[in-house]
């Protein structure tokens, strides 16, 4: 996340789009904050299923 932060990836996408970049620059940080959310989310269920909090069917169900 931090390496697409730091390149502008969505932004330079967005952009060549034809969008404006005051506009570009706040989509991608609505878009890098979902993701980072998500990513967080997807390591707490991790890390419940490895301790043993979670069954395997509960693990795919979230």
């Amino acid at each position: 996340m931090k390496l697409f932060r730091r390149l502008g990836l969505y932004r330079r996408i967005l952009e060549s789009t034809g969008i404006e970049p005051k506009i570009a620059v706040e989509i991608e940080a609505q878009m890098l904050s979902i993701m980072e959310e998500g990513i967080a989310e997807q390591h707490m269920l991790c890390s419940r299923f490895v301790r043993g909090e979670l069954a395997f069917a509960e693990f795919v169900r979230e």
